[in-house]
């Protein structure tokens, strides 16, 4: 669990991220990336699961999480925006948060980094959704699963490749990465500039064939 310091002295609900790992990958490998990104002001939680690609795990952490913050035991008391919950998730765990948001209608967004989901779930979203992939990235191709699973989107999607990003960069570059994530949770959970976002993703020298579908 990450969340920011400034959450146990204040009454204001927080938005939720619920994070997928990928193939034998612990929630530890992506320590500061989720990090960076609670201390925007988000609960992110982060199950042990390390075979989560059909979404399951995922929801249960959305149903725990909710729980805690009925617990008055817990630290989350009282401190969860129920609608306000995003998914995302690398690798296997980017198919899961597709998978997740397709049978959850609590999520209200995705952001899928290297994953390997299909054309036929992406096809199936209904909230926007941002798939993430690396150049140089050989284990999962994007030419295999981002770039189509982002074409087959009926939903609103952005799709953007990070330059000479490998598989794994998100564990040790992982400020690449958590400056978009903030950027596209903010936009769809804290009303934050969406034409901001596309100015500064296009303008960034380290992405490369940003594009927008319905964005």
């Amino acid at each position: 669990m990450w969340f920011p310091e400034s959450m146990y002295k204040s009454n204001k609900r927080l938005p939720v991220l619920v994070w997928a790992n990928g193939t034998v990958c612990p929630p530890v490998l992506y320590y500061e990336f989720l990090s960076e990104v609670a201390a925007a002001g988000y609960i992110v939680v982060a199950n042990t699961e390390l075979f989560a690609g059909d979404g399951k795990e995922q929801k249960a952490s959305i149903d725990f999480i909710i729980s805690e913050d009925f617990n008055p035991e817990s630290v989350f008391y009282g401190k969860v925006d129920e609608t306000r919950i995003g998914v995302m998730g690398h690798s296997q765990g980017g198919l899961s948060s597709v998978n997740c948001a397709n049978d959850d209608e609590r999520v209200k967004c995705v952001l899928s980094i290297a994953g390997n989901s299909s054309e036929s779930c992406a096809s199936k979203l209904e909230v926007p959704t941002f798939f993430v992939t690396g150049s140089n990235d050989f284990i999962v191709l994007s030419s295999l699963y981002v770039e189509p699973s982002f074409n087959s989107c009926k939903s609103p999607a952005v799709f953007g490749n990070i330059k000479g990003a490998i598989h794994t960069s998100i564990s040790f570059k992982p400020t690449t990465y958590s400056k978009y994530a903030i950027k596209w949770f903010d936009i769809h959970l804290k009303n934050g500039n969406k034409e901001e976002f596309k100015k500064q993703l296009l303008g960034d020298s380290e992405w490369s064939g940003v594009k927008f579908k319905n964005f």
